[in-house]
């Protein structure tokens, strides 16, 4: 089956490569899957799944179930946005995005890995991190209150934190651990 032009607005495809001879499409590429990335499976009964592929999605196939089996199953949330969308304009918008996902770093640290908390104790917090870190005569002293509003007071005067990107908090500590300075690191991993 040739592939259908009016596939690529319908289902945000692109054609990837075509017959040197002809000039035929040989595959297309969901821009779904290297714009967004693949979006992360719910757990059903607890039962954990397994990692999601960072992988683009490329069809030799050119049939419309196969595209439709794989909105569903990988860009279930987008397609559906995607779907809403009248016109090919807004269509074409709203993939037209200028980094593809698997070039930032949110595709390399999941979204959905484990949530880290750590227990500080008052005098770290308020002397080390809160004193060492920000210098007085700091012209950003909002990025001190910022910074110290992560940290949650418990009853016990200690304070808690919950670091929801586990992945990257450790690449921050393994650059600043290598000698770099910690605001250069935070710039890094952002």
């Amino acid at each position: 089956m040739p592939f259908n032009p009016k596939h690529e607005a319908q289902y945000g495809l692109k054609v990837a490569s075509r017959d040197p001879a002809s000039g035929a499409v040989m595959s297309s590429v969901c821009r779904f899957c290297s714009v967004f990335g693949r979006e992360a499976r719910e757990e059903k009964d607890g039962e954990p799944k397994r990692k999601r592929t960072t992988r683009t999605q490329y069809f030799s196939t050119f049939r419309a179930d196969l595209y439709d089996k794989h909105m569903l199953s990988a860009h279930p949330g987008k397609w559906e946005s995607y779907q809403r969308l009248l016109t090919d304009t807004d269509r074409e918008a709203f993939l037209g995005v200028t980094v593809p996902y698997q070039d930032t770093i949110h595709a390399h640290f999941e979204s959905g890995s484990p949530v880290l908390c750590m227990m500080i104790s008052k005098s770290v917090l308020e002397d080390g991190i809160g004193g060492l870190l920000f210098h007085p005569d700091d012209a950003e002293g909002m990025s001190k209150q910022r910074a110290l509003a992560a940290f949650e007071k418990m009853d016990s005067g200690d304070y808690r934190v919950q670091i929801k990107t586990a992945k990257r908090f450790t690449l921050l500590v393994k650059m600043v651990a290598l000698g770099t300075s910690f605001r250069m690191a935070a710039r890094i991993v952002q």
